[in-house]
């Protein structure tokens, strides 16, 4: 009975169609629950993938570059397993932008992206960004300047005198915003490694409108031919030099005037040149005239004029002055008073007297050596060895006075007593003997020392009523010495 059951239930789910299909499903379901829960998907975003710009010639063709204002990035989404997630890259698509499609005022380039790497482990992706905005300006060569900036210094005794560039400008090609904004181009020059004149090369560098060095061209879009530049420096020697003034024909200046001497002033200067320029140069002779000066005559003098060639000076006043001093000379006539008179070979025992209160002198020189000169600062000399007692004509001479030229123009009458022949009652009365005399003249010399500024006037006239009182007591005492004989 059993068989028989067993036999009857195999035949009815071998041979039933409907349930075999029923059964087919299941086991898919059943297969697709297991997977889900073991191996579940999941959705996620992939950002940062690079845009590429294709077809840029356009651009160039037109006298074009573009900068990118707007994303330059672009993000999709994506579906996989999750055990896949982690194998999904930005690197896994290609964003292109065709510049050749620009449309709309603002620039807008449309954006495509393709799924390159991975496509078997992606369920599904779509694209979430379909552009980007770009600017365009034109693109045009300007040159800029090259500045030479020296560095370092060079041995002692040499200088360098130049640095010149194989050339001054470099052009550069790239956006006007961009070219706007480099402010400048710069050779950095070490002349401490050149001792003698020589040829380097030296790489360029360029600044930003900051002030800020630019390490790289290429990124801004600038382009240039020239990223170095020669630089030839010329170094000279430099060397002291003196300066020799020769003065022509100091004899021959105006009448009236004499040539006392000259100012420079600079003794000596340096010079730079090439070492075979400046060897033996160690002076340099400047000739002047004075013919017909009549006062200071001021020359200005260019030392390059007197310079052998390819030697310079070295420094920025190439000028010198040379002053030649010349000075008015004439004479002055002064009444020298006879107390100033000393006599050369006298006997001590007699009494020695001038008759003239006053000798008449004539003073040659310069009149700025003479124009202060008083009476009183001029002493006469005279020779009365071997006179006896009595009257005599006497020659008298001038102490010298550096500078000046004194004549005395007239013979004295002198004196010569003997004070033992005619003793005096009055004591007043005798006879002053030389020594005496000497006392009595350093006495008046101490009262009429040189007055000081702002009282000259008085001070000089008090002098000479001194020695009007002094000469008159002297002509009275002479008086009654001599009146009887």
């Amino acid at each position: 009975m059993r068989e028989k059951l067993t036999k009857k239930l195999t035949k009815k789910l071998t041979n039933n169609l409907g349930l075999k299909l029923i059964a087919a499903v299941s086991a898919i379901l059943l297969w697709l629950l297991i997977m889900n829960t073991n191996d579940p998907q999941t959705t996620f975003t992939v950002s940062g993938i690079p845009i590429e710009f294709a077809n840029g010639s356009v651009l160039e063709e037109n006298g074009l570059v573009y900068d990118v204002v707007g994303n330059k990035t672009v993000s999709v989404s994506v579906t996989t397993r999750t055990k896949d997630k982690d194998k999904i890259k930005f690197s896994d698509f290609k964003a292109t932008a065709d510049l050749a499609e620009i449309y709309g005022l603002t620039s807008n380039v449309k954006v495509d992206v393709e799924l390159v790497n991975n496509a078997s482990l992606v369920r599904k992706w779509s694209q979430m960004d379909f552009g980007t905005t770009i600017a365009t300006e034109k693109v045009v060569t300007r040159p800029f300047r090259i500045e030479v900036v020296e560095q370092g210094k060079v041995e002692d005794g040499f200088d360098y005198r130049q640095c010149t560039l194989s050339s001054g400008t470099v052009e550069l090609t790239g956006a006007v915003s961009k070219l706007n904004d480099i402010s400048a181009v710069k050779a950095f020059v070490d002349v401490s490694l050149s001792a003698e004149s020589g040829t380097m090369t030296v790489p360029l560098v360029f600044y930003n409108s900051a002030g800020r060095e630019i390490r790289s061209l290429n990124s801004l879009g600038i382009e240039t031919e020239m990223r170095e530049v020669e630089v030839k420096v010329v170094v000279q020697k430099t060397s002291p030099v003196s300066l020799d003034v020769v003065v022509n024909n100091k004899d021959k200046v105006a009448e009236g005037y004499r040539y006392i001497t000259y100012r420079i002033s600079d003794q000596s200067i340096s010079v730079i040149g090439t070492m075979q320029a400046v060897a033996g140069l160690d002076k340099i002779q400047i000739e002047v005239d004075a013919e017909g000066a009549s006062g200071e005559v001021v020359k200005e003098i260019d030392i390059r004029d007197y310079l052998p060639a390819n030697v310079t000076v070295a420094g920025d006043e190439p000028l010198i002055t040379i002053r030649l001093v010349v000075e008015p000379e004439g004479t002055k006539e002064f009444e020298v008073p006879s107390a100033n008179v000393r006599f050369e070979g006298e006997d001590y025992s007699w009494a020695y007297y001038v008759h003239q209160p006053r000798i008449k002198v004539s003073v040659f020189g310069l009149k700025s050596d003479w124009q202060n000169l008083q009476a009183k600062d001029i002493f006469l000399t005279g020779n009365v060895a071997g006179l006896e007692v009595g009257d005599h004509v006497l020659v008298l001479t001038a102490v010298p006075i550096e500078g000046l030229e004194i004549t005395v123009e007239e013979e004295v009458v002198l004196t010569i007593v003997d004070p033992e022949d005619e003793p005096s009652e009055d004591p007043d009365d005798k006879p002053v003997n030389s020594t005496e005399k000497v006392e009595s003249t350093k006495e008046n010399e101490e009262s009429t020392k040189a007055p000081t500024e702002g009282n000259t006037e008085s001070e000089s006239s008090k002098e000479t009523s001194s020695e009007d009182k002094e000469q008159e007591t002297t002509e009275a005492r002479n008086s009654r010495w001599f009146g009887g004989r």
